[in-house]
């Protein structure tokens, strides 16, 4: 998945939270601790800043 997700959107779609954003990042450090071979440079589970998360299986050889 390329598009990004908005952190309202996690929210809404989970349907379990009050809607503070910041329980999302702290879930997504968590997968990311749990998915990302180096969490601190994620390949994964990518920030787009002003947006929310985007997810992607491609990894970009540098």
């Amino acid at each position: 998945m390329d598009t990004p997700l908005e952190c309202a959107t996690i929210i809404n779609a989970l349907g379990v939270f009050d809607g503070v954003e910041r329980t999302i990042d702290v879930h997504i450090y968590n997968l990311r601790k749990k998915l990302e071979p180096d969490p601190a440079t994620p390949r994964y589970l990518l920030t787009v800043f002003g947006m929310g998360y985007r997810f992607t299986d491609e990894v970009k050889r540098q």
